[in-house]
């Protein structure tokens, strides 16, 4: 994999795939490989240079996506010193819960105008047990549904 980092810093999306296909000795599907790096993104495993090209993206444009491995944090989730001057509230939440927030939307939007200060939501959709992968039927029809709301919300 080290083959797909140019100057040991950074990668673009193709190199990716193919340091991957020759390390597994056949070429992946480009969904698997965008699949992968969309969780690592997600994760903040890796981030978008700023000269890099749209995410996601179709297999053509792969060669002007450029990543580099997270500056903001360790990845995996919101690391000590990522984000110090930020308050977060995180919870897993059924999906009647969900609805109670959905419902609070108002309040938290009349908190933000009288405070002037930025309220944002980060939603992680996870589909499956844990126990063993979910049927890709479903995570289509879940996918499906996501991509509605927003097309690069989908899950990997």
């Amino acid at each position: 994999m080290h083959d797909a980092w140019k100057d040991d810093c950074w990668a673009t999306a193709l190199s990716i795939a193919v340091a991957l296909s020759q390390k597994t000795g056949h070429t992946l599907p480009w969904k698997t490989v965008r699949d992968v790096v969309h969780a690592a993104l997600q994760a903040r495993f890796l981030e978008l240079l700023p000269d890099s090209g749209a995410w996601p993206c179709e297999f053509p444009a792969a060669q002007t996506v450029k990543l580099r491995v997270s500056t903001a944090g360790k990845g995996g989730g919101r690391g000590e010193g990522e984000r110090p001057k930020v308050r977060i509230a995180v919870a897993d939440l059924e999906v009647g819960e969900f609805q109670d927030l959905s419902d609070a939307l108002p309040k938290l939007l009349e908190v933000k105008a009288k405070s002037n200060v930025p309220i944002a939501f980060r939603v992680e959709v996870s589909v499956g047990d844990g126990r063993k992968p979910p049927p890709q039927e479903v995570v289509d029809a879940v996918n499906d549904v996501l991509r509605k709301i927003k097309v690069d919300f989908y899950v990997a």
